[in-house]
């Protein structure tokens, strides 16, 4: 068995079959975690306050039809919202209230309420963060010590559930054009004003404090209970698509998580802000319009659900820091990674979400998760229920089950203190860290700093190429370093011509290779894009196989190729070298980017230097092994000298023939009749003859004897086998 084993691992076939089934066991995991969903349970294994069955038909009702901002189908969506809401309310026996209307936030008041002063009058007061927008002042105090606003209004049963139904919220900005033909100036910018119609659901946490004190205006100063945390989604579709994914799953996600913390023994410690806004699509108009709510300053966290596909898994798009990544990574099925957000970082996606809102304007600390594939039907009339599914309701709805109970009883401190920018303008939620995390296999989630991955990589920039030279180092002490190594001395002397190692032989093969299968796969993808640019969308994994197919094929015929040409012992080895150079390269700038920019996205190649250094560490401990460089030296100048002692020896066939000696005398034809056998019986010898002579058989013995005979006289030498 271990002489099988042994056969299996020195193959070439053996090795080739091992390296495909590694591959396939990666590859094959990844495909099923990007493809199929996880399942969703039936409605009598969920938890207590979830009905799957229910969210699906609530999003049947609501992709009927399309339903842009404005349009009549929209109003119809806004009112049936708030039936829904009241429904599951009632359904839940929940004590609840309504108001259609709120005291408006304006920005002179924040920013006395964040100075502690008053404010004078005659002037213009530049807004604390864009969305609010600046009133002249009329000369009247804002601040100052009224009774109302010296205590909070409290009633003596405070209700559980809250509904705002927001009309009055609206929103005046501008933005600037595209720069001119010419370079030096801009075209006309656009300005929009907007009146909201979002519907915003609050509901008290156990921490929170009793009474409408969103009616008074000391909530700007003072932190009521723990913060709360806002989850939202957009109810207005696209004037070209139904919305189921985008954002209709996001929609009946939120009904789910009003009907599940106001069911028995669910009541969140932190107060949760359920937001349905209106005019997403339209630059966000529906969020910016939420700013100027009284609620906007109560939360301190968010959850944004979003849809960029068509059905799928839900993706954690991007987050603010590593803090809130953790109450994500408490999900049953998490999945994304760093990529996407520094993506967004980057410009290299454009389309952009709430979250901006959230983040930048109100400077709250969340999440931005999304159906991401597929992305041909984004925006679409494929948009629709028929082209998502249940399990994907699910799956967004399990993780955001997950990620707000994780923050909603988070009562640590982690946002609940001073700003790490200290503006005075935004809510006290604390300092977040720059994180790094990605999925494994949609099971697990992995997260940590930035800082830590810049410690690794940093460390492996420079321990990894250093344990490298001190190996080669210690090599070269043993004189078994072959790598670069042409040739070595003879040890016959200085007459002898040197020995050959050819150990620059295979030195290039993986650098031009890489290049010409590079150039190729380049070339072949920007013809496919120049014939068929719209491929990548519908056909992605055929776009995938021939870049793969054609880059492996054309990389093996090189470098097997040159190998059966001129076949290099190294040939491993040098492969080896050329990919840690260039990946130490490429960890040079991911080290850079880590540091200076902010983008953890690299973190994948922090993993590939290091198996390539074992790999390549391995490769090179392989060479102790062998004997040195003298000794390979001596071994092939003694296997010459036998070559050439060898051609100085007769031909085999004198050896074997018999010499002249050997040669029986003839017999007289008397002599040969008188010992010819008589005729056989049953009592004649088996060999025949009379017993007295021998049959002169030919054996081993025979052979030698003559052979050394020969040897003598060739050489002219009398002295016998035996030394006599």
């Amino acid at each position: 068995m271990a002489h099988v084993l042994r056969q299996l691992s020195s193959s070439p076939v053996s090795v080739m079959l091992i390296t495909v089934i590694v591959y396939l066991a990666i590859a094959i995991p990844l495909l099923i975690v990007h493809e199929v969903v996880p399942p969703a349970p039936s409605d009598d294994a969920l938890p207590s306050g979830l009905n799957i069955s229910e969210a699906w038909l609530d999003l049947a009702e609501l992709t009927k039809a399309y339903h842009p901002y404005a349009s009549r189908r929209n109003d119809e969506v806004h009112d049936w919202l708030l039936k829904r809401v009241e429904g599951i309310l009632e359904s839940n026996g929940v004590h609840w209230s309504s108001e259609n209307g709120h005291v408006p936030i304006s920005a002179q008041e924040i920013v006395q309420a964040a100075a502690g002063g008053e404010q004078t009058a005659g002037k213009v007061v530049a807004a604390p963060f864009p969305g609010f927008i600046g009133v002249e002042t009329t000369g009247e105090v804002l601040g100052g010590g009224t009774e109302e606003n010296d205590e909070l209004r409290k009633r003596d049963a405070s209700p559980l559930v809250t509904i705002f139904n927001d009309l009055q919220s609206n929103v005046t900005c501008s933005g600037l054009g595209p720069i001119g033909a010419d370079g030096k100036g801009r075209l006309p910018g656009q300005s929009v004003y907007f009146e909201g119609t979002n519907i915003i659901v609050y509901i008290r946490g156990t921490e929170d404090e009793e009474g409408e004190w969103w009616k008074s205006d000391t909530h700007l100063r003072n932190t009521h209970g723990q913060g709360g945390i806002l989850v939202n989604a957009h109810y207005d579709s696209v004037s070209t698509g139904f919305g189921a994914t985008d954002d209709g799953v996001g929609v009946v996600t939120i009904l789910q998580l009003i009907r599940y913390f106001t069911s028995t023994g669910r009541r969140p410690k932190k107060g949760i802000v359920a937001l349905f806004n209106n005019g997403e699509e339209d630059f966000l108009n529906g969020a910016r319009a939420y700013t100027q709510h009284p609620m906007s300053l109560f939360t301190h966290t968010f959850l944004n659900l979003e849809g960029a596909g068509a059905g799928g898994r839900a993706v954690l798009f991007r987050s603010t820091d590593t803090e809130v990544t953790r109450a994500y990574a408490k999900s049953s099925h998490p999945f994304g990674s760093i990529v996407a957000g520094d993506g967004f970082k980057l410009g290299m996606i454009r389309s952009q979400t709430d979250y901006v809102v959230f983040e930048d304007i109100l400077g709250l600390r969340g999440l931005d998760v999304s159906f991401w594939t597929p992305r041909a039907r984004y925006h679409t009339n494929q948009d629709d229920r028929r082209h998502t599914s249940r399990d994907s309701v699910w799956h967004m709805l399990s993780t955001s089950v997950s990620t707000v109970e994780a923050l909603a009883s988070d009562t640590s401190g982690t946002f609940n203190s001073e700003r790490g920018d200290n503006n005075r303008g935004k809510v006290k939620n604390g300092r977040g860290s720059d994180g790094v995390w990605f999925d494994l296999f949609g099971k697990g989630f992995a997260v940590f700093g930035l800082r830590t991955l810049f410690a690794w990589s940093l460390t492996f920039l420079i321990a990894c190429p250093l344990a490298i030279i001190l190996i080669i180092y210690f090599l070269v002490r043993e004189d078994k370093f072959y790598l670069f190594s042409s040739s070595v001395p003879s040890q016959g002397g200085s007459d002898e011509a040197d020995v050959h190692l050819n150990g620059w032989r295979g030195a290039f093969r993986w650098p031009l290779a890489f290049v010409a299968a590079s150039a190729l796969t380049v070339g072949s993808g920007l013809l496919v894009v120049k014939i068929n640019p719209l491929i990548i969308y519908s056909s992605q994994y055929s776009v995938w196989t021939m870049a793969l197919t054609l880059n492996f094929c054309v990389f093996w015929f090189i470098m097997r190729g040159a190998n059966f040409v001129r076949p290099s012992a190294l040939h491993r080895t040098y492969a080896y070298f050329w990919m840690f150079i260039l990946g130490w390269i490429v960890l040079v700038a991911v080290t850079a980017l880590e540091d200076r920019f902010k983008i953890a996205s690299g973190y994948f190649f922090v993993f590939y230097e290091i198996a390539i250094f074992f790999a390549l560490t391995i490769s090179l401990l392989e060479l102790f092994a062998l004997p040195t460089k003298t000794q390979y030296a001596a071994n092939v100048q003694a296997q010459d000298e036998a070559i050439e002692s060898s051609s100085a020896l007769p031909d085999s066939d004198i050896l074997i023939a018999p010499a002249e000696d050997e040669h029986p005398e003839p017999e007289s034809a008397e002599a040969a009749n008188e010992t010819e056998d008589p005729e056989p019986t049953e009592s004649t010898p088996l060999f025949g003859g009379d017993g007295a002579r021998r049959s002169r058989t030919t054996t081993f013995a025979n052979y030698a004897r003559r052979s050394f005979r020969r040897v003598r006289a060739h050489d002219g030498s009398s002295d016998s086998i035996d030394g006599e």
